[in-house]
């Protein structure tokens, strides 16, 4: 029997750090973390990367610029995650 792919449920994107990148996975089955709270791996993440503890960090932005959606013209996102633990 073939072993499952999971990785439907995990969230991968990059950040530039100090002209590094990155990557930031926020997995959605991590039992570590109920449903609305899920964003708090990306604040534990970005404490790894850059040794600035994550009480310091009360928001994080995540701009996706122009998503193109071939019946809609090109459209800017911002999403906007707030840290419970700042």
């Amino acid at each position: 029997m073939g072993e499952q792919n999971n990785n439907s449920d995990k969230i991968k994107f990059k950040v530039k750090h100090l002209n590094e990148y990155h990557e930031i996975v926020i997995d959605r089955n991590d039992a570590r973390y109920e449903s609305k709270y899920q964003h708090q791996q990306l604040f534990e993440q970005l404490e790894s990367i850059t040794g600035v503890p994550s009480r310091y960090t009360a928001r994080a932005y995540i701009d996706q610029s122009y998503i193109y959606w071939p019946d809609i013209n090109p459209q800017r996102f911002r999403f906007s995650f707030d840290n419970q633990k700042a």
